[in-house]
């Protein structure tokens, strides 16, 4: 039988590794993304423009 701090911990295991994959997705789709922008504009796509 599991004791309720057992199953609290449980809990906070799982929210900790759900966080952990969607911030991991969030990082490769941006990557993706970029990448997409990167080659379809290439390096001179983006540009800052500084106000003067």
């Amino acid at each position: 039988m599991q004791t309720p701090d057992n199953d609290k911990l449980w809990r906070i295991a799982k929210k900790r590794a759900n966080f952990k994959k969607s911030a991991f997705a969030y990082v490769v789709v941006n990557i993706f993304l970029w990448t997409i922008y990167w080659i379809t504009h290439g390096y001179e796509g983006f540009e800052f423009k500084a106000s003067a």
